[in-house]
């Protein structure tokens, strides 16, 4: 799959395309980032939108931008987490992995 691919050039570490925790995360990224569709929210006309309360109605947007937000920072902890882990695993310290 395109995610495994990805994974595989940026982290260096294969993964199992079925089933795999990295590529579902993905996935729900991308079912609540179908709110990129072009026109689908009032903030794509008037940009100044965004500045508004999520708690006001008609700001779901930034609802559903959060909760991408959310997933999208958990997978890259984990996935940058498993490959210090695979850089410490080749001789490489710890500390070597903060620098």
């Amino acid at each position: 799959s395109f995610a495994a691919t990805i994974i595989k050039i940026v982290y260096g570490f294969n993964i199992e395309t079925t089933g795999d925790a990295y590529v579902a995360g993905m996935e729900r990224v991308l079912a609540e980032l179908e709110a990129f569709t072009p026109g689908k929210y009032l903030v794509d006309v008037l940009p100044a939108l965004r500045f508004i309360p999520s708690w006001v109605p008609g700001a779901g947007f930034q609802k559903t931008f959060a909760r991408a937000r959310q997933i999208t920072l958990e997978i890259m902890e984990a996935l940058y987490t498993r490959t210090q882990e695979g850089m410490v695993g080749f001789g490489a310290t710890p500390a070597d992995t903060h620098s």
